[in-house]
C-alpha cells in the first residue's frame, strides 16, 4: 500500500503546475537547468526590446535612442549610432543589413548596412506618437502599429510607407502577420483579438477569453496562445491562465493555471514547444501549454523585459537592468 501511495504522489508532483521554482517540484535536472539558462553579458539598464537574425548576430533598442549590436550570441555588445534621442521600443531585422527599429514621438529608423549607419523615415500619420510592434510577413512587406492602433505598411522592404488602417482605440502593443493575408493585432491588458484576412484592409473582432491579457503570441494563421495580467484586479487573484486557440483565435481553450497575478511574454517555436516568462522566472512547456516546468528564477536581475527563440535550441531573455540571459539546449 506505501509503494502505491508513493508512485500516486510522485506522479502528482509532476502534475503540478508551475507554482514555484523549487528544485523539487521541477522534473529538470539541476544539471540540465544550469545548461539550459546562463546570463552571459550586462548591457547596462534602459534596454526594451532585442532581435536576433540568426545565432550570432543581434541588436538590443532602448531608452534615448540606445542600440547595440552583438556578433557572438550576446557575449559581448558594441554601440550603434541611431541619430536620435527618442526611446526605441521595437527592433526587427529582415535580413543581416536591412532592419528597422521603431519609439516614441513617431520615431522610424532603418539600416541597409547592419547597423552601422542608422537613418529616419518621415512619417506621415495621424495621431500616433509611440510605434509599437514591426513584423514582415511571408514576402517581407513590413508593418507597425502605433500605440494609437495606427497600422503602416511597406510593400518594397521599407522603402516607401502607406497608411493602412486605423483603430477606433488605443494601447496596442502586438502585431502579427503569419502570411500575406492573415494578420493579428491586440492592446495590452485587453479583452479582444483584432484579426485581418485580407492583408489589413477589413478586421474582424474575437473576444478573448480573459478581461485582462498579458501576452498573446500566434505560431501561425491557426495555432496562437494567450494569458492573463490582472493589472488592477491582482489583490484579489492568486492565478492565472494560460489559453490555446486552435482556430485562428476565434474560440479559447482553457490549457493550465500558474500561480501569480501575471504571466508576461509567450513564445513558441512549435506546436509543443514553448516558453512563458513571470516577472523573474522563466516557465518551460514541451505539450504546448498543458503544464509547465520553471526553468530559471533570479531574483537579481529586474524583471524580464523580452525573450526571444530562433528556434527549440537557441534563445535569449532581456531583463530591465539590462541583463542578457541565453538559453541552450543539450
Amino acid at each position: 500500500m506505501k509503494g502505491i501511495l508513493k508512485i500516486i504522489l510522485f506522479y502528482l508532483s509532476i502534475l503540478v503546475i508551475g507554482v514555484s521554482c523549487q528544485k523539487s517540484e521541477d522534473p529538470l535536472s539541476n544539471s540540465q537547468k544550469e545548461d539550459y539558462w546562463e546570463i552571459i553579458s550586462d548591457i547596462n539598464e534602459g534596454f526594451n526590446n532585442i532581435f536576433f537574425i540568426d545565432a550570432k548576430n543581434g541588436w538590443a533598442v532602448g531608452d534615448t535612442g540606445k542600440i547595440k549590436y552583438t556578433n557572438d550570441g550576446g557575449k559581448t555588445w558594441l554601440n550603434q549610432n541611431s541619430e536620435t534621442n527618442n526611446t526605441l521600443i521595437s527592433v526587427y531585422f529582415i535580413n543581416n543589413y536591412k532592419g528597422f527599429a521603431a519609439g516614441y514621438n513617431k520615431t522610424l529608423i532603418y539600416t541597409e548596412n547592419g547597423g552601422s549607419t542608422w537613418k529616419g523615415y518621415e512619417i506621415k500619420s495621424g495621431s500616433a506618437t509611440i510605434y509599437g510592434s514591426l513584423h514582415s510577413d511571408i514576402s517581407d512587406n513590413i508593418y507597425l502599429i502605433s500605440n494609437y492602433g495606427e497600422i503602416l505598411y511597406s510593400p518594397d522592404a521599407g522603402q516607401t510607407w502607406n497608411y493602412k488602417y486605423k483603430f477606433s482605440d488605443w494601447g496596442y502593443s502586438y502585431l502579427f502577420y503569419p502570411n500575406n493575408s492573415t494578420g493579428f493585432a491586440m492592446k495590452f491588458l485587453g479583452s479582444e483579438l483584432q484579426k485581418t484576412t485580407d492583408g489589413g484592409i477589413n478586421w474582424i473582432t474575437y473576444q478573448l477569453p480573459s478581461p485582462w491579457t498579458g501576452d498573446i503570441f500566434f505560431l501561425n494563421d491557426s495555432y496562437g496562445w494567450v494569458s492573463e495580467n490582472w493589472g488592477p484586479s491582482s489583490t484579489i487573484h492568486d492565478s492565472v491562465s494560460f489559453y490555446f486557440t486552435s482556430n485562428g483565435g476565434e474560440n479559447w481553450t482553457l490549457l493550465s493555471k500558474l500561480s501569480g497575478i501575471s504571466l508576461d511574454k509567450i513564445v513558441f517555436t512549435s506546436i509543443d514547444v514553448g516558453w512563458v516568462t513571470q516577472v523573474t522566472k522563466i516557465y518551460y512547456t514541451n505539450n504546448g501549454g498543458k503544464s509547465w516546468v520553471c526553468q530559471f528564477d533570479n531574483e537579481n536581475i529586474g524583471y524580464i523585459r523580452e525573450i526571444y527563440f530562433l528556434n527549440n535550441s537557441c534563445g535569449w531573455a532581456l531583463t530591465s537592468q539590462g541583463k542578457i540571459i541565453k538559453y541552450s539546449s543539450n
